[in-house]
């Protein structure tokens, strides 16, 4: 089977969706009857131009469409990014498939003051693909909602994370001081790489907390925010701008918490990183969390105290925290027991009837 993946442009600096790409293809490459390739566009400007948002709006929508026009036919072509789905027309493929992540920038459209018409463009573009698959139920239901495609068309697979998310121990105090982190603080894992992780309310959950514990530090990991407010606890919060995965796994193996307090979620991949590593979570109930957490590991927005003496619980209270890890443990195991690519290879082969 010669199955063809339609990355981003680096320039896009899209990095989930690369690492969701790299995860799908390096699965398929296991199968020995596959032959797979990864094609990664190129920018027909030069790179100190390709700043400008109008100059990589043509490479998307015209540069990128030629490119995959001229690629030699495979058996299955597979968009990665949903919002690059405006290139179905011009791929050269007996099966055209494309992977749903989430429609934020429709859901948000009325908060975030914007019309997105290039991005409604090519989610338009959904329903001529021969397969879409959805990451969650909730990413199913909105596109239905939004594009009022067949559902028969849509197949939801959850994906899973790398192995090196996991609970084998690991030399605590050399990766404190790799990541010149404290070692006797309570950690707790935030997210601030899009206005809809909500770092806003991560911080003022941390703001109560430390009334109640100063022994506590938020890990930040992104720095979309920029909150002023963040001066006050200059010392008390550490910000990384980008991780790799495998450092991000060890980030995960000294914290003691992921606070997510999400407005929504297609799937939500740093949930189920920490679950895997054993972390308990604090989670909004919102997108598509309540699904993939336990049903005590998700919280109404609306009562920050009620979050506030749950955390300050866990980090007081030692059987009530392990029976909060045992809960995340458990509850990854769910996700643990299906194969991802199994699934992925079963769409491809019920789309060419191979048996």
């Amino acid at each position: 089977m010669k199955i063809k993946y339609y990355f981003c442009f680096k320039e896009d600096k899209r990095s989930s969706m690369d690492m969701l790409g790299n995860f799908i293809s390096n699965g398929q490459k296991k199968y020995k009857k596959n032959l797979v390739k990864s094609i990664i566009p190129k920018t027909f400007t030069p790179n100190w131009i390709n700043k400008y948002n109008f100059i990589m709006r043509f490479e998307r929508f015209v540069n990128y469409p030629i490119q995959a026009y001229f690629a030699k036919k495979s058996d299955i072509a597979h968009i990665i990014d949903h919002s690059y789905s405006h290139l179905v027309s011009f791929l050269n493929a007996k099966k055209k498939v494309v992977t749903i992540n989430d429609l934020i920038p429709l859901i948000f459209q009325k908060k975030l003051k914007r019309s997105y018409l290039l991005f409604k463009y090519s989610v338009s573009k959904i329903k001529y693909f021969d397969h879409v698959i959805a990451l969650s139920n909730q990413s199913k239901t909105d596109l239905i909602r939004y594009t009022g495609i067949d559902k028969d068309k849509i197949t939801v697979i959850y994906p899973n994370v790398e192995n090196i998310f996991n609970q084998k121990k690991i030399d605590k105090i050399k990766i404190h001081n790799k990541y010149k982190i404290p070692k006797n603080k309570k950690k707790i894992i935030v997210f601030d790489t899009s206005f809809y992780k909500n770092y806003k309310f991560s911080l003022g959950i941390f703001s109560k907390l430390i009334k109640k514990n100063p022994n506590i530090i938020l890990i930040k990991i992104g720095n979309f925010s920029k909150l002023q407010n963040d001066v006050n606890y200059k010392d008390k919060i550490y910000s990384y701008n980008y991780l790799t995965r495998f450092q991000m796994s060890e980030i995960y193996k000294i914290s003691d918490l992921l606070l997510f307090p999400s407005l929504y979620e297609g799937f939500g991949i740093p949930c189920m990183e920490a679950m895997k590593s054993g972390l308990p979570i604090v989670a909004s109930s919102r997108g598509s969390l309540k699904e993939i957490l336990h049903n005590k590991s998700i919280f109404n927005l609306s009562n920050q105290n009620i979050i506030v003496n749950h955390i300050h619980k866990l980090f007081t209270n030692i059987n009530y925290l392990k029976k909060e890890k045992k809960i995340s443990k458990t509850q990854s195991k769910k996700f643990q027991n299906h194969s991802y690519h199994t699934q992925v290879r079963k769409v491809y082969k019920d789309l060419l009837i191979i048996k």
